[in-house]
């Protein structure tokens, strides 16, 4: 049995939680899953998350398509940093 675990935090409104549970849907992992939220104006939210399956490329799959994911999101990030800069 392969598995991945990760901790990851972003701003609630990018619902990555779902996300996370869409994609081991799709592959056929088995998935645990918490989230945390905080923040009081600009919700943030913690999402720790394990995947298991039998085959080692699924799992390589999974953390391909989450890396990818976290790259654009970073982008987006910095993109929008950029344009609010004086």
């Amino acid at each position: 049995m392969f598995e991945c675990s990760n901790t990851l935090t972003c701003l609630k409104a990018n619902c990555f939680p779902e996300f996370i549970k869409n994609t081991a849907w799709d592959l056929g992992l088995d998935l645990s899953i918490e989230t945390e939220e905080m923040g009081w104006l600009i919700k943030k939210q913690t999402t720790r998350f394990k995947v298991k399956h039998e085959s080692e490329e699924k799992i390589n799959e999974f953390i391909a398509i989450v890396d990818e994911a976290v790259k654009e999101y970073h982008i987006r990030m910095e993109n929008i940093r950029a344009r609010h800069r004086c």
